[in-house]
This record gives C-alpha cells, structure tokens and sequence, in this order.
C-alpha cells in the first residue's frame, strides 16, 4: 500500500507541467501533493527539513508574495529547528564569510548616506545575500542530525524524478499560454522561449536547473565523505546528475561534465597515492593553458568557436548560434569588457550591489566579474575565502572546479543558494580530514 501511494505521488511530482499548462489552480493542488515525496514516517525533523528544503528548490520559479519558496522552506526550518531544540548552533568558521557579509552591509551604509540614487536595486539583493547566508546557518543545524545514507539515496531519486519532469515540461512547452502566471499572492515564472526551445522543469531558466544537478552532485559527493572520507568511489548515480545537467542544453554544462569525468578518471587512478602530483599537474597545466590563450588568441578563439557551434548544433539551439556563435561577438564577452571598465574605476571597493543593472545593457553572467563590479577586490576576496576555504578543506579542488567554480564563469552565482548549503555542510564536516580521493 505505501508503494502505491509513493508511486502515485512520483507521477503526480513529474505530471506537474501537464497540470500547469491546464490550470495554475489545479497544479497548486498537485504541487502540494508532490511534496510529499519528501516525508517518510521514520525520517527525523531534521531530514524532512533537508529534503524539503532541496525539493523546494527545484521549483525555483515560484513566489509567494514576492518571496522565493525555497526561502520561506528555509526560514519556516530554521524555526522548528529552534521550537524543537531550543538552540542554534553557530559554527566557527562562519567568522570567515561574515567579513564578507559585513563589508557589504558598510558599503550599502555608505552608498546611503552619500545619496547613492540606485539604493532601490542594491537592497534587495543585500536581502538575498542575508537569505543566502541564513541557508548556511540551517544547513549548519541539520546536516549532523541525519541519516546520510538515507538523504543520498533520496537525492537520487528526486533528480531522477526532476528529470522526467523536465522532459515532460520540454513536451507540453508549446501548449502553455504564458511564462508568468499568478494565483492570489503565489506567482510562476517558467521558462518560455519562442525562437528556441530548451528544457528547464520549474527552474525558471535552463541555467539554474544546470546549476542545481553539478552542486547536488557536489552535494551528494560532500554527504558521502562522512562515510568513507578520503575515499571518493565512482557511483553509477552521479550519472543522473550528470545527465540532468546536460539536458539543460546549456554549453557550460558540456565544459563541467567533461572536466568533472576527466579529472575523476585522473585523481582516481593516476594520482590516487599522489595527490600533491596530481594537484601541481592541474595547477600547471592551468597555467600552461593560460598563457597558450594569452599568446594564440585568435587560434583559441577560432577552436572555441567550432567547439561551440559544435555543441550548438547537437543541441539544436540555432538562435545562440547566429547570436552568439563567434567569441568576439559573444554579448557575454562583450559586456564583460563593458564590465571591465567600470571596475577599473572602483577597483577596491566596487560600485555597490547589483550595480550591473545600472551600468550595463544585460547582466555580466560572471559571478568573479559580478563581485569586481559590484564589491571590487576587497570584497571579492573576502567572498572567496568565506566560502572556499571551508569547502576545500573537505572536498578536493577539482571536485569544486568542475561542479561550481566553472559554471560561476559564465553565470552570476554570487548568491545561489544551493552554493551555500555546501558551504554549511562543508563547515560541520571540517573536521573529517583532507578532501582528498
């Protein structure tokens, strides 16, 4: 009888596009029932609160009364953590990421009282920033008190699920009548794109359901160092995530799905007793790398354009491929060096959150250029030690090159919520030493 009932509410979770492109009403009924893939009668608070948490995320499109639902999961969490343990514990090596939050908070202080006119963009998004932060904090609370073995099976599931939901969505796309739409304060932004078709589930933007697989994947990868540490095997499930990711169509997820197989293969069976080899081999082959594009930049830029259109043409997204087929014409490249400009005149300090909608015709797409322009160099170190410092301390580097750091290259991530739940993982398994495989 519980299989029934759980099969019943998989299809219900992965029929959803088909309820919202008959009625908003009908698929808020369905969506509440689909939430229920997340309880078992023997999870702990604690796991319910993790699991909803990462289900609610997956519907990244929807409000209620302007408040992303993942952040009301999350706010609603952190206070029956605290109603049914009457404590919050705070982990030391928060102190890292809040220099960062505090010269965020001075620097919108100070761009008030000097009658910065652009207040109205920068507070909002100091408001995610501050959600983003309260994401670590409850993670912080709940990843000691579950069952990791449970969760990662869970996670497995649930992607597979998210990904049958996307093809379904990819099917029903031409019969929905609006990208936005709205019951009372609840509103659904989906994903809608006449001139070219991609698949995208409820994330809103093919991009960010990218984002979620490649970071659960580091999730789940993260989840399994309290269980075997140093020992990073191969599971045939993280092709899921792999496979979701790719289905986004979107060509990061070519360049972090092959990194991702590429640098497992070599951490695994060349470098296994020889991690510091294998780190100063990837280090100099950055490099090498680096100074290769510096000095053949018309060569590098021909092949990427080949490549691209390659990938380009096997995904079928014939719009990006007359709009931003060539790297020279690129709009990304090109806002970037418009971007660049701008940095340039407030190197240290920045020119103050979200200015990019101020300054610039389209967002940078770039997290390392989103904070030079909007923290400058000040800023943009204090975020990149509070939050890669204690990841690193527990996954290895290239784990978190292929699963974020390269979609943080072509996306603005600064904020992503996903990003820092590993950071408050990350921070309660510190002390299980390495990282390594």
């Amino acid at each position: 009888m519980k299989l029934i009932a759980y099969l019943v509410i998989c299809i219900d979770f992965v029929s959803l596009p088909i309820a919202y492109s008959k009625s908003v009403l009908i698929f808020l009924i369905m969506l509440l029932i689909s939430a229920a893939v997340v309880f078992n009668s023997q999870d702990t608070v604690e796991e319910r609160c993790f699991k909803l948490y990462l289900w609610s995320i997956s519907f990244f499109g929807i409000s209620i009364s302007g408040i992303k639902i993942f952040d009301l999961v999350m706010i609603i969490s952190l206070i029956i953590f605290f109603i049914h343990h009457k404590y919050i514990v705070v982990n030391k090596s928060l102190n890292l990421i809040l220099f960062f939050y505090l010269f965020i908070i001075l620097q919108c202080v100070y761009l008030f009282l000097t009658g910065y006119k652009y207040m109205n963009d920068s507070i909002p998004e100091l408001e995610r920033y501050l959600l983003s932060l309260t994401t670590t904090l409850l993670f912080i609370q709940l990843v000691n008190k579950i069952d990791v073995n449970k969760i990662i099976k869970w996670l497995d599931k649930l992607s597979f699920l998210i990904i049958l939901q996307a093809l379904v969505m990819f099917i029903v796309q031409g019969s929905l009548t609006a990208a936005e739409s709205s019951v009372g304060p609840v509103s659904i932004q989906v994903f809608s794109d006449d001139s070219e078709s991609r698949i995208s589930a409820f994330f809103s933007d093919p991009n960010k359901m990218m984002c979620y697989f490649l970071i659960l994947l580091l999730i789940r990868i993260l989840l399994e160092t309290a269980i075997h540490g140093k020992n990073i095997k191969w599971h045939w499930q993280y092709l899921i995530y792999l496979i979701g990711a790719v289905i986004s169509l979107a060509r990061t997820s070519v360049i972090s799905v092959i990194l991702f197989i590429l640098l497992f293969l070599c951490y695994r069976y060349l470098f296994r007793n020889n991690i510091q080899i294998g780190n100063f081999l990837l280090f100099m082959v950055t490099l090498i790398v680096f100074l290769l594009i510096i000095q053949f930049q018309t060569a590098f830029f021909t092949w990427i354009d080949h490549f691209f259109a390659s990938v380009l043409e096997v995904f079928g997204r014939t719009r990006t491929a007359q709009i931003d087929g060539n790297m020279t014409t690129d709009s990304r490249v090109l806002v970037w060096r418009e971007a660049f400009n701008y940095i340039k005149q407030s190197p240290l300090f920045g020119n103050g959150l979200l200015s990019e909608s101020n300054l610039l015709p389209i967002p940078t797409h770039n997290t390392v250029i989103q904070l030079l322009l909007d923290t400058g160099l000040i800023g943009i170190l204090l975020y990149i030690t509070g939050i890669f410092r204690p990841i690193l301390e527990v996954v290895p580097f290239w784990l978190v090159l292929a699963t974020m750091i390269i979609p943080m290259l072509f996306l603005d991530l600064g904020n992503f919520r996903l990003i820092f739940v590993v950071l408050g993982i990350a921070m309660q398994y510190q002390t299980i030493a390495g990282g390594e495989i």
